[in-house]
């Protein structure tokens, strides 16, 4: 039997001969005898922001140091002593005062000992992203994405290929569209290029006179 039951705060007797549950705060009806503590502390999204201890029928939340719990609205709040932007650690010199540390991915501002700033991993190491991706620094962290006109390859082992822009049917029809021009994919790009046959001459696209290229008259 599951640890903090109880018995029903009061019974309701139905139309089948039996009874169900009310149950105080803090517990759930099961079945249709027994109120069984809930463990608040598996609630998603967590209630305590740092830590949480479930107790029966309620729970308690629990702090950092540097923080003190708010048995009202069950939350952590500063110490007045606590400046830190991120982590309070304890001082074993000053027991209300803190080392201020910082969260992973982040350093302790040399400007400032009580703030963080992101660490660029896209700066710190540049050979981070593999297979032709470029590094883009978020904070915290960061993430490889491919250059512009490459695309994920799902089917291999992830390397960016070349997308086709010619085989986008509104790039494809853009080019069209233009007189006496096709489609011509290129690497990371594409060009709408003049058709066979035909020459760019100020940005007309104009028929090649082969006979008086082959010096005919």
């Amino acid at each position: 039997m599951p640890d903090f039951w109880s018995m029903c705060e009061w019974r309701l007797q139905d139309t089948q001969g039996s009874f169900q549950c009310n149950c105080h705060s803090g517990f759930e009806y099961f079945n249709k005898t027994f109120c069984k503590d809930i463990n608040e502390c598996n609630i998603k999204p967590a209630l305590c922001p740092m830590g949480c201890v479930n107790k029966i029928g309620g729970y308690e939340c629990t702090c950092s140091f540097g923080w003190i719990a708010n048995t009202s609205t069950h939350k952590c709040e500063k110490q007045s002593w606590n400046t830190c932007q991120q982590i309070c650690q304890y001082d074993p010199n000053d027991h209300n005062k803190c080392i201020c540390k910082c969260s992973n991915n982040f350093e302790v501002d040399p400007t400032n000992s009580t703030k963080c700033i992101d660490i660029d991993e896209c700066v710190r190491q540049p050979n981070i992203c593999q297979n032709g991706r470029k590094c883009v620094n978020t904070p915290g962290s960061y993430h490889c994405e491919c250059l512009p006109g490459f695309e994920n390859d799902w089917t291999s082992s992830g390397a960016c290929i070349d997308i086709n822009e010619c085989e986008v049917p509104h790039i494809l029809q853009q080019c069209l569209r233009k007189k006496n021009r096709t489609c011509i994919n290129t690497i990371g790009s594409y060009n709408c290029s003049c058709k066979e046959g035909f020459e760019e001459v100020s940005d007309v696209c104009t028929q090649i006179d082969e006979c008086k290229m082959a010096g005919r008259v």
